[in-house]
């Protein structure tokens, strides 16, 4: 809980620390998800390619 409490405190201060000239930068990391990528295969003569319903162009 000590570790929330310090990044909320840096929320709260951020535009203070602007003020001054440091900048604040926040990332969030998580480590749960796994980024797939599946690469879709050509599609057979006389077939349509097929992708699943969740393919999102990069």
């Amino acid at each position: 809980m000590a570790r929330v409490q310090a990044v909320c405190d840096l929320y709260q201060q951020a535009f203070s620390l602007y003020e001054q000239g440091i900048h604040l930068v926040s990332t969030d990391e998580k480590t749960g998800i796994q980024a797939l990528e599946r690469f879709i295969l050509r599609a057979i003569p006389g077939r349509k390619e097929r992708r699943e319903h969740t393919y999102k162009r990069h």
